[in-house]
């Protein structure tokens, strides 16, 4: 069989640049805002007010600014902590005329119901207080818990909160905008109408607000916090999925982490603190069971490598796992010739609680004492004449024990004519640092068609299984090379590439080498190796049987394509590639190698030259100049608007460049409109 090499998915890589998509913004709190952002009394004709202190970017503070007599008060909850080196949030519950005031963050809007037009009605209606938050972030993942670190010091009966919540659709209701009576007997007045409620969301409301509109709730959570802790402690709270909109898509989500009994004002007690970090999403990637022909593995958290007893392997069909996400998926694959079965558990993309986003299981079943197989290549030459170029073989090497082994190179053929195997017994195996040496020879080997032949042997097997051998074979005095690499044989070409999709350059002047190696005197099979793109690293794209005609001035024409799809690594992506180039007799490389990403039906064009391009601006000359780099997408030479779009064609960001400008952005893959003329861009 011939050895393949694949290319990385292209989708697959993309979508790992949007790995920041699935989590939580400003998830260790490092920055923060100078000016908070606006929060609304419901009370009357409602108003709204720039939140007092500061606040973690990307999220919103309970902090209030009270108007007390013509005079703006600040109550500050929410405050920036630095410990070291680290930065952490601190939510402390405030007191305003002898009422508490709830301390929270959150990725939607707080709002409040503070009633009064004078300090009687005020003080009156102080315990009539209410509040809480509406909207949220866009969001189209499935999480399967939160993740926090927090501290908490608290007054007795004090109950913290960790809430979070995924919908999809709109909820309407009314917020309460009056409020008359006294206490206990307060009567409200529900009149304003928001989007979003938290407590409407969560069916929480009360009787009297009544809900015009109602979404669909995904997923919910909503965790007590009562201990105590001196120290930083770890907390996970899982998201429980409503089984009636399992199959729905997320628009939105709200996270709220609150120091006070959220849902229950009355229970709120002053100075009650949490310090809080590191809040993000958990996508489990692991397994909870693991059965293989019924019987259980005894999984151990953290453990991925499990030895198991016997030689027999099990087929894939025989293994059943389980995982601990309902979102996430197995993949069961059997390895004969390292005698495993693999089990690949990936998730959506999102970060697991160790930071990855997929675990590898690996049961390690005992090897037979067999021959090991090994896929190659063969190049014979006999009297410096060159018979076979890169022809498919495989050799096999059976341990015999006491560092010896047998290697065989089975059914080998000189110039399509079989002559049967070449057999080597007792060959001297040492192994030194990851690396067996092999040293053999035979005597008088007798091959098909009565052929006699003198073999001596000598190679390396290093600890990846790549192969080099010699096998050289004296036939009446007629001398044989032949050489059994794992990788292709032939001449690598050091240069340039340039990458460009969908017209828009991903890459330039980027070094890499391309190898041809001969399989014929007219034919051969081009490889570039290590192809990387957007600096994603996506491995080998090769061509086989690539035509190769003679041109003018010692000059090789190269022209060739895939005869099968690709298969992109990993998932059922396919491509399509095409080769088409010159080598000059000095050896000068010019290589155009078009890929078509067939599922997006998005050409990527990729040249490869000897030469370096340096100096060509631009695109196709344009003296405006886009491109994607770490984190940003650049503009130069352009004065104006730039419009930047996801790639589902959502308004992402709108900039006026001056020149130049540099727009900050998640790794993916976007639109960019300058002028009249738009970019995809791909940002690492």
């Amino acid at each position: 069989m011939n050895k393949k090499f694949y290319l990385l998915g292209l989708c697959v890589a993309a979508s790992a640049a949007f790995a920041d998509a699935q989590q939580l913004p400003n998830v260790g709190f490092d920055d923060w805002k100078e000016i908070c952002g606006e929060s609304m009394n419901t009370a009357g004709e409602g108003s709204t007010y720039v939140r007092p202190g500061k606040e973690p970017a990307s999220w919103n503070g309970s902090s209030v600014l009270q108007n007390v007599l013509g005079t703006d008060l600040p109550f500050v909850v929410v405050e920036e902590v630095s410990d070291g080196e680290n930065n952490f949030a601190m939510l402390k519950n405030g007191n305003a005329m002898g009422n508490t005031m709830p301390a929270f963050i959150s990725l939607s809007t707080p709002w409040v119901f503070v009633y009064g037009t004078n300090l009687s009605e005020m003080l009156n209606y102080a315990s009539a207080g209410d509040g809480g938050s509406y909207g949220g972030i866009e969001f189209a993942y499935k999480p399967d818990a939160v993740y926090l670190k927090y501290r908490r010091t608290a007054t007795e009966g004090e109950i913290a909160h960790v809430i979070a919540y995924l919908w999809n659709g709109t909820y309407k209701s009314n917020a309460p905008t009056s409020v008359s009576g006294s206490k206990p007997d307060f009567v409200y007045t529900y009149s304003r109408e928001m989007e979003n409620i938290d407590r409407v969301i969560l069916g929480k409301q009360k009787e009297a607000e009544t809900v015009i509109q109602q979404g669909k709730l995904i997923a919910s959570c909503d965790y007590e916090i009562n201990a105590n802790t001196k120290d930083w402690e770890d907390l996970i709270v899982p998201l429980n999925y409503n089984e009636e909109n399992l199959g729905e898509t997320p628009d939105m989500v709200n996270v709220i982490i609150s120091s006070a009994d959220y849902w229950t004002r009355g229970n709120m007690k002053a100075n009650s603190r949490l310090d809080i970090d590191d809040v993000d999403f958990v996508y489990y990637s692991t397994l909870t069971e693991l059965k293989v022909n019924g019987e259980a593995v005894a999984l151990e958290d953290g453990e991925y490598e499990y030895a198991m007893s016997g030689t027999e392997l099990p087929t894939a069909e025989q293994v059943a796992a389980t995982t601990k996400s309902q979102f996430a998926e197995a993949a069961v694959s059997v390895d004969a010739a390292n005698a495993q079965v693999r089990i690949v558990v990936t998730n959506q993309g999102g970060k697991d609680v160790d930071g990855e986003i997929l675990h590898t299981y690996v049961l390690q079943y005992e090897k037979a004492v067999e021959a090991a197989s090994y896929e190659g290549y063969l190049n014979i030459d006999m009297m410096g004449s060159p018979l076979a170029y890169n022809q498919s073989a495989a050799i096999e090497i059976a341990d015999k024990g006491e560092g010896l082994c047998t290697f065989t190179l089975p059914d080998f053929n000189l110039g399509g004519t079989p002559f049967g195997d070449i057999v080597v017994d007792d060959v001297t195996v040492v192994e030194a640092d990851g690396v067996k040496t092999y040293n053999g020879s035979v005597d008088d080997l007798t091959l098909n068609g009565g052929i006699v032949a003198d073999v001596v042997l000598n190679g390396t097997i290093n600890a990846d299984n790549v192969c080099d051998f010699n096998i050289n074979v004296t036939w009446n005095d007629f001398p044989i090379a032949v050489t059994f690499t794992t990788d292709l044989v032939g001449e690598d070409y050091a240069g340039y590439l340039n990458i460009e999709m969908g017209g828009v350059p991903m890459g330039q002047e980027q070094q890499a080498s391309v190898k041809i190696a001969l399989t014929a005197a007219d034919k051969c099979t081009f490889l570039l190796p290590d192809f990387q793109f957007g600096g994603i690293p996506l491995g080998d794209i090769m061509v086989e049987n690539v035509a190769i005609t003679g041109g003018e001035n010692g000059e090789k024409v190269y022209s060739g394509s895939t005869v099968e799809d690709l298969v992109l690594v990993p998932g059922a992506i396919t491509a399509s590639v095409e080769i088409d180039g010159t080598i000059t007799a000095d050896g000068h490389c010019n290589f155009k190698i078009d890929v078509l990403w067939k599922e997006k039906n998005t050409p990527i064009e990729v040249t490869f030259t000897t030469e370096s391009l340096s100096g060509v601006e631009g695109i196709d000359g344009d003296a405006v100049a886009v491109y994607g780099m770490e984190g940003a997408v650049a503009v130069s030479g352009y004065n104006g608007v730039v419009d930047v779009y996801a790639a589902d064609g959502r308004l992402v960001k709108s900039v006026v460049a001056d020149g130049d400008v540099k727009i900050a952005l998640n790794g993916g893959l976007y639109i960019v409109r300058v002028g009249s003329d738009a970019y995809k861009v791909f940002v690492r």
